[in-house]
């Protein structure tokens, strides 16, 4: 039996949605540093019927996360192909 491991080094995002001080929504966000693909973006309802009564607003906020992420994604994957990380592990 072989047994092995992989490691990633991720860029992880994350936040919360409040509705009167009560977390309604977390959201989270992450990437492969060393090798971009496409950024994983998931939200957590954690109270469905705040979320129901303020879907409108709480859907605007999410949007702009993702938004927000991907623009993070693009930068970062464009920096990645341009060869300007300083943090480029070279051995």
């Amino acid at each position: 039996m072989a047994v092995s491991a992989t490691y990633t080094k991720d860029i992880h995002y994350s936040g919360i949605i409040t509705v009167d001080g009560e977390t309604v929504v977390s959201m989270d966000a992450n990437m492969d540093a060393k090798h971009p693909d496409v950024p994983i973006v998931n939200r957590y309802i954690n109270n469905g019927r705040k979320y129901r009564e303020n879907k409108t607003d709480i859907d605007d906020i999410v949007d702009k996360f993702e938004n927000d992420i991907w623009t993070e994604y693009d930068n970062y994957a464009a920096e990645k192909t341009s060869g300007s990380d300083q943090n480029t592990e070279k051995k």
